[in-house]
């Protein structure tokens, strides 16, 4: 076979993942294919014949070259498949990591307001206790007073 009958496929793939293959026609013509999820080896055979049908003579001889290919193809799925498991898996665990910081400031939070409270509750009561009992005697009589006067 001479060097100008040969043709060559180039698969290569992206930092995304994704599968890309060139068909070359002639030497500086490509003809570019990028796979995605539904891509399986057989879209593959259909661009190959379409370029060059001795291309075909060579993939499907026997039986067990065609079972390969079909093994293949599911290896090529069930990596699809984790990469979209992974995909979710690490948007799940990001998204429990946002809520524990979110429930982490929510309780800090809390722990500071009722540390606030009780100290203004602390600081009243003292300033109750303070007060010496000539000041809350007359304290009282000016409401007895007062409710006095509402009632007559």
């Amino acid at each position: 076979m001479a060097l100008s009958d040969t043709k060559f496929v180039k698969m290569y793939f992206d930092l995304k993942g994704n599968g890309h293959f060139d068909f070359f026609k002639r030497q500086n013509e490509p003809h570019h294919i990028e796979a995605d999820e539904k891509f399986t080896l057989s879209i593959i055979k259909q661009h190959i014949k379409r370029l060059s049908g001795s291309y075909m003579e060579n993939l499907t001889t026997t039986s067990s070259s065609s079972s390969s290919s079909i093994i293949r193809e599911k290896k090529c799925n069930n990596m699809i498949n984790e990469i979209y498991w992974i995909k979710i898996l690490s948007t799940i665990l990001l998204t429990l990591i946002l809520l524990d910081f979110f429930i982490i400031i929510i309780q800090k939070f809390s722990i500071y307001y009722t540390n606030y409270v009780s100290v203004k509750l602390r600081d009243y009561y003292q300033d109750d206790k303070t007060i010496s009992n000539e000041d809350k005697i007359e304290r009282k009589r000016r409401k007895n007073r007062h409710v006095h006067r509402e009632l007559s």
